[in-house]
């Protein structure tokens, strides 16, 4: 009973470090941003400032699984929210524009380890008869703590230190959480376990579904408005479409985890991805039949972002002890691989093609990851038919 207790404690802390995660992510995007723009640096510079964050993930990746095995899941943590912290602090010391640049390469690096390290580590702890439920909730407050970030902004002021005092003093709070729980380091792993690379390249099928998510899911979010005002609906409503999708992204990610305590997982995800599909289809109706784009923008956002959930969860199921941390930073890595591709795809195909282009893209990519997953990944993620204590609560 203590066990389930200990082990049910660490859980919702992991779902806590990865809301203020967020939150911390999601206020240095436009803190940053807006600080460069109002010190007259050109957009290129800017973007480039946002590549040095998101390309964190890219750069720490092959380090993560050595060092969470090193320090434990809880210690990793701890360090790498102190690394984020301090990279807010060290505005108020060193304030130089170009100092900036530094600042926002070390605190992508620390987000993306806590980002590695929070998924695995949610999988190592919870029970898999609620992995999907608990992926779905820990998501679900990942989104909403990425909505509160940008919240910052209007409560400081960007010619202050407020926002860089704010981010730091939610860092602090995370690591005094994190210290609460007394992690053993090593003991997150049996001593017989072994790091095999060769498990990345086994896990291949999983890592391409991440790169296809990435693609679809970052090509959506950035051109959904684009599209909307090609096929000639006003600004407004084009931008409207895009928080449609959004506000599915967070309607629909946890009832598709509690699905996948109690469906095949495999056959989820190939069914979800079809879904996903014929939504993304859907939302090219929106001008001459409205009701069906609306609709088919809401379930594109929660199945095209469910399945990068639900693809985690079958990550967590299939592989235990050091491999996780391993597959779960190869999948975090061509999850972001197939991101810095998505914009590029659905742009070319809209050049290409039109505006249509970009649906036609996504929605053939979807296609192609439902054969795949539900014949690429044969003998992965086959949840047996719910239990007996999961039927009792049915």
């Amino acid at each position: 009973m203590q066990a389930n207790s200990s082990r049910s404690l660490v859980t919702y802390l992991v779902c806590f470090v990865g809301f203020t995660e967020a939150i911390i992510y999601g206020f240095s995007f436009p803190y940053y941003s807006l600080l460069l723009e109002q010190r007259g640096l050109s957009s290129t510079l800017i973007g480039m400032n946002a590549m040095l964050g998101s390309l964190g993930v890219l750069a720490v990746g092959p380090l993560v699984p050595g060092l969470i095995v090193r320090l434990g899941y809880a210690k990793f943590s701890i360090v790498a929210m102190l690394t984020a912290g301090v990279s807010f602090a060290a505005i108020a010391v060193v304030n130089d524009t170009w100092a900036l640049f530094v600042y926002r390469t070390v605190l992508g690096t620390a987000l993306a380890g806590l980002w590695i390290s929070t998924e695995a580590w949610l999988n190592h702890v919870v029970d898999n008869r609620y992995r999907g439920l608990m992926n779905g909730i820990f998501q679900m407050g990942y989104s909403f703590g990425f909505f509160l970030g940008p919240c910052l902004i209007y409560v400081t002021d960007i010619s202050t230190l407020w926002g860089p005092a704010a981010a730091a003093s939610i860092a602090l709070v995370t690591m005094a959480a994190l210290s609460a729980f007394r992690d053993k380091g090593s003991s997150d792993f049996e001593e017989e376990d072994s790091v095999n690379w060769q498990v990345a390249w086994q896990a291949r099928g999983l890592l391409l579904i991440a790169a296809l998510v990435g693609i679809a899911e970052t090509a959506l979010y950035t051109l959904l408005p684009v599209f909307g005002i090609g096929i000639g609906l006003t600004h407004q409503v084009a931008v409207a479409i895009l928080v449609t999708y959004t506000f599915g992204e967070v309607i629909l990610t946890m009832p598709l985890g509690w699905l996948a305590d109690r469906l095949d997982r495999r056959k989820l995800l190939a069914g979800c991805a079809l879904v996903a599909s014929v939504s993304v289809f859907a939302v090219s109706a929106v001008n001459p039949i409205p009701v069906a784009g609306w609709t088919g923008a809401f379930i594109a956002g929660g199945t095209v972002v469910g399945l990068y959930n639900l693809a985690l969860v079958v990550v967590g199921e299939t592989y235990k002890g050091k491999n996780l941390p391993l597959v779960s930073t190869a999948f975090s890595m061509a999850y972001s691989l197939g991101c810095a591709a998505g914009a590029a795809v659905g742009g070319a195909a809209m050049d290409l093609f039109g505006p249509q282009g970009l649906i036609v893209s996504i929605g053939l990519i979807l296609i192609v990851f439902c054969i795949g997953a539900y014949f690429g990944l044969s003998g992965l993620g086959r949840q047996a038919a719910p239990t007996k204590a999961i039927a009792e609560t049915l």
